[in-house]
């Protein structure tokens, strides 16, 4: 039986966990080149921004830039503090893919809080057990297909976001076939729901989701009105010819945050 999703209730969660969510550039000339996403939590007092390690690494930091909502220009992320990345280089042999920047200057979490509203410990999912079937789950980001700067004339950035529902993998046996830790990482489904009658696969027309935020709503399939939602973790990647998007677990980057 196919379950029926509460579109208002989605769209009430989108709104908020839009407000955390930016994307990450680096400059090209006159334009930029969109690599990804980031997402803004704050942690006892204290302001981070949290993405994939591949998109957030050393050799690239002081390059990368992020684009301002609504606005004509954009931030250097090497002005917000400091660095904490599993990768050297975007192409770093690392069964870990994790990076945050913990802001330090206050005039830079001013300017950013004037555009985003962090997410908070109340959003954060927490040794999260999932249920195999369970489609309460979304993916929310911009991929970089759907991303056009235009800062030689109109200064501008145009940006379409993605919303992805779906649910955890049926086949647990790609955590050790793929070398993924079920502890570390939650693989998702990763595809367009198609009536039976069409006969084919339809994969959804993304590219480049990395540090998309991955959230769990209780009541997606419930007519009972509500925001309720929680930050299961950020992708990492995607497997589009076995069909999953791995995931890192919220707990893991708090983890990694706290051991500071």
């Amino acid at each position: 039986m196919t379950q029926t999703i509460n579109s208002s209730n989605l769209d009430s969660v989108t709104q908020i966990v839009q407000r955390s969510t930016s994307q990450i550039a680096i400059p090209k000339g006159a334009s930029l080149g969109p690599l990804g996403s980031a997402i803004f939590i704050e942690l006892q007092g204290v302001l981070y921004l949290i993405s994939a390690g591949h998109l957030l690494n050393e050799n690239d930091y002081i390059k990368l830039i992020l684009p301002l909502p609504s606005q004509q220009n954009a931030l250097y992320i090497d002005t917000f503090g400091d660095l904490i990345t599993t990768h050297k280089s975007s192409d770093t042999d690392n069964i870990y893919d994790i990076a945050y920047i913990k802001f330090t200057r206050s005039d830079k979490v001013i300017e950013v809080n004037k555009y985003f509203n962090p997410l908070n410990e109340f959003h954060f999912c927490n040794e999260h057990k999932e249920v195999l079937g369970d489609a309460r789950y979304f993916i929310f980001g911009y991929p970089i297909h759907k991303t056009t700067f235009d800062y030689g004339t109109r200064k501008n950035v145009n940006a379409a976001p993605i919303r992805i529902t779906t649910h955890p993998v049926n086949d647990v046996s790609l955590y050790s076939k793929f070398g993924y830790d079920p502890e570390f990482y939650l693989l998702l489904k990763y595809q367009t729901h198609v009536p039976a009658q069409e006969g084919r696969l339809k994969l959804p027309k993304t590219k480049g989701i990395s540090g998309c935020g991955v959230y769990f709503v209780p009541q997606l399939l419930s007519a009972k009105k509500s925001q309720e939602f929680c930050l299961i973790g950020i992708v990492t990647e995607v497997d589009l010819q076995r069909q999953y998007a791995v995931v890192v677990r919220i707990e893991k980057i708090l983890d990694l945050i706290k051991s500071e």
